[in-house]
């Protein structure tokens, strides 16, 4: 259970990373798979979907920390 929550964790600031760098929906789509391969996970196209609104936000907030 912690393994799967500190992956997540990981998957989730990887692709924070990843999105900062990104805005088109396809590229951060690409880039999510890319982090789902480099960290063992492998999601469904609609998982992903319901990660990128919160990926999103996130994006914003660390945009807001940067300036």
């Amino acid at each position: 259970m912690i393994n799967k929550i500190l992956t997540l964790f990981l998957f989730l600031h990887f692709s924070l990373f990843v999105i900062s760098c990104s805005s088109d929906d396809r590229q951060v789509n690409k880039d999510a798979i890319g982090m789902e391969n480099l960290i063992g996970l492998d999601f469904t196209q609609g998982e992903r979907d319901t990660l990128l609104p919160g990926l999103k936000v996130f994006k914003g907030q660390y945009d807001t920390l940067r300036t």
